[in-house]
């Protein structure tokens, strides 16, 4: 009888990987031993065995880390490699996953490399948030390289052949020794000082590992890391990786492609502004040949082919109006000089004074006459007013009270003209010419 929970092969490896995963001592290993059983597949990625007197390891290298290394290593090569430990869950085995293979005697420039690597990477200075982004168009590109190296002549032509409009501006350093970091630290806080360019390549060619050093220097990534104008890393070959890389905005596998990433290809564009170029030209000649048929069309058009014929309608229009204008002036001025002759021969014109002295007359009557109406209608209209006023006399209730009646008033403040609408127990009040009676209604009695 089993007890408890049974476990598939499954979930066993997952269970001892994610256990590998939890420890981060597995997650970046320097492991010395010799290599065993070294075998390379067409795919790219390697399969070999570290061991040593007391044991062995499976190793994978996989394509884009072995492309790096400069020489395949060899059953029997001391080496040490630099990886993580993982569960190979398909075939239950834990494996040591290869980024890095080296001959014994690089290791103390490995570990040094590590640790500076760390450090770096803990302050944030390789973080992508610090990345800058490479400028589109730059009109100045500063180098950062020896002047005699194969590097600066590779960018220059690169350079050139893409956009010859584009200046280089060299600040010439030693890319290898002692004095090279101080130098090449130098130049990058100068062209940042000065603001010299708009983007900015530090690399060198290729070489070993010792060669190299320089661009793994704390001074050297610490400038490119601080820099305010955006840099391209281009040391080495494209196998070759060094710490300014990780500082860098960007990272180019070769000075030439430091070059292509700095320089937009503006061939692409002239071609680009010549097919422009061409159609619109096209469209233009399309448009006015439409344009100029259109003109043509309208250029035919009576209007335009005989235009004084627009005006010979509303010039005989015209010289009409002018006769018939002239011809009505001249008789009204006829009709109103006769008629001015006649008021002259007038008797009026003749004798003013006997005019004025009837019209004289008549004026005063008429005001004799209007002031006899006047005085007839205001008579009239105070007798009018005297009779209104005794008819609102005779309708004031005071008044109607004072001649012995009495007015009752409801419970709703009706005046009462009839006792249909009271009810026993109603409350009435009766108006006398000398004060106010209330009463409650305690019996009705029909007449």
């Amino acid at each position: 009888m089993i007890f408890g929970k049974v476990f598939t092969v499954s979930e066993v490896n997952l269970s001892l990987k994610e256990l590998i995963h939890k420890n981060p001592t597995f997650a970046n290993l320097q492991i010395q031993g010799e290599v065993s059983n070294f075998r390379r597949y067409a795919s790219g990625h390697c399969y070999f065995n570290l061991k040593d007197s007391k044991g062995l390891i499976k190793c994978v290298m996989f394509k884009g880390a072995a492309q790096r290394l400069k020489k395949l290593p060899r059953d029997g090569d001391q080496v040490v490699g630099i990886g993580r430990i993982d569960v190979y869950e398909r075939d239950g085995v834990y494996q040591f996953y290869v980024d890095m293979l080296m001959p014994v005697g690089t290791g103390d420039l490995m570990a040094a490399y590590e640790a500076l690597k760390q450090k770096l990477s803990a302050e944030g200075l390789f973080d992508e948030t610090r990345k800058q982004p490479i400028p589109v168009s730059p009109r100045i590109v500063g180098v950062v390289t020896s002047a005699d190296g194969a590097a600066i002549r590779d960018i220059i032509k690169v350079a050139g052949r893409r956009d010859s409009s584009v200046k280089i501006r060299l600040y010439p350093v030693k890319v290898q020794g002692k004095e090279a970091p101080p130098e090449i630290a130098a130049g990058i806080h100068f062209m940042n000082r000065h603001n010299l360019c708009d983007v900015l390549i530090v690399g060198r060619g290729g070489g070993s590992m010792e060669d190299l050093w320089a661009f793994n220097d704390e001074k050297v990534v610490r400038a490119i890391a601080a820099s305010r104008i955006p840099i391209i890393s281009a040391v080495g070959h494209e196998i070759d990786f060094t710490l300014s890389d990780f500082a860098a905005d960007k990272r180019a596998a070769t000075p030439s492609q430091a070059a292509e990433f700095a320089v937009p290809d503006r061939s692409k564009d002239i071609a680009s502004y010549e097919k422009l170029n061409l159609r619109l030209k096209k469209a233009v000649a399309d448009r006015l040949a439409m344009e100029r048929q259109c003109l043509d069309g309208v250029l035919q058009r009576p209007v335009f082919r005989y235009p004084e014929r627009l005006t010979e309608g509303q010039s005989q229009r015209l010289d009409q109006l002018g006769q018939s204008l002239s011809t009505s002036f001249s008789r009204r001025l006829e009709r109103e000089t006769m008629r001015l002759m006649k008021l002259r021969d007038h008797w009026f014109f003749r004798h003013p004074e006997v005019f004025v002295a009837r019209h004289q007359d008549h004026l005063t009557r008429l005001t004799k006459d209007l002031d006899l109406y006047f005085r007839y209608t205001l008579s009239e209209t105070q007798q009018r007013l005297k009779e209104v006023s005794v008819k609102f006399q005779l309708l004031d209730p005071q008044k109607v009270l004072e001649r012995g009646y009495t007015m009752t008033e409801g419970p709703g403040g009706k005046i009462l003209s009839s006792m249909g609408t009271l009810k026993e127990g109603d409350t009435i009040k009766t108006y006398f010419k000398d004060g106010v009676l209330r009463s409650i209604v305690s019996k009705k009695e029909e007449s």
